[in-house]
């Protein structure tokens, strides 16, 4: 009888101890701030919408210098996916420079200029404080975006796949087949040099968007709708 009945108590123990385990994860996730809907994951990382809102508002003071209002129903209809993809993309890079290595060096003098760009986004140091504390963005948490969003930004600069080859054939080909509906029927010779900046922005686009679904699959992302 004893031995019918042990495997019987060593299952109610194990329930017992999977229902602790459960309302511990609960509490533990509820104080990291992960009460809300997970949008994005991988074995690396959790994001979630909340996750997405806070870095939409310092994307915007940094990228734009204006504030927005992520709980605004109109704003998250126009924006909220986009600012999805953007913070996907950053953690990805980021994700891939410290599983790679990659050498890419931040000067302290970059990362005070963000600061100064998020602050005059906000307008006033106590429009910036008011808006940080409403979203739990910490000293520490403004230092790893800033961090996170430099290293996007020298990555796109510097990795080679991005990096167009540029030919005086390549940029003549662009300007044809854009002629009409990008430069305006404007004359070549007039807008070679936005030409060839366009051409550039446009092959970084393309090249970037194939980098980072192949990154998607070999850092295992799932992304929730």
């Amino acid at each position: 009888m004893a031995k019918s009945t042990l495997p019987k108590v060593l299952n109610l123990r194990k329930q017992k101890n999977n229902y602790v385990f459960l309302l511990s994860f609960f509490f533990c996730t509820s104080i990291l701030g992960y009460t809300d809907q997970i949008w994005l994951k991988s074995p690396a990382h959790v994001k979630t919408v909340f996750d997405v809102k806070s870095h939409a508002i310092l994307r915007n003071l940094y990228d734009n210098q204006i504030r927005i209002d992520p709980e605004d129903s109109i704003w998250q209809r126009a924006h909220l996916a986009a600012e999805r993809k953007n913070l996907l993309e950053q953690t990805i890079v980021n994700q891939y420079i410290k599983d790679n290595r990659v050498n890419i060096d931040i000067e302290k003098y970059e990362e005070i200029n963000a600061q100064k760009k998020i602050t005059l986004g906000a307008g006033t140091e106590k429009n910036r404080e008011t808006v940080f504390k409403k979203w739990g963005i910490t000293e520490n948490v403004l230092q790893r975006w800033i961090r996170e969003r430099l290293y996007l930004e020298k990555f796109l600069q510097t990795h080679p796949p991005f990096q167009a080859i540029v030919t005086e054939r390549k940029i003549q080909a662009y300007y044809s087949e854009y002629q009409q509906n990008r430069f305006l029927g404007k004359s070549y010779d007039d807008i070679k040099d936005v030409v060839e900046q366009d051409y550039k922005k446009s092959y970084l686009q393309t090249e970037f968007k194939k980098w980072i679904d192949q990154e998607i699959r070999r850092q295992k992302w799932t992304i929730y709708e």
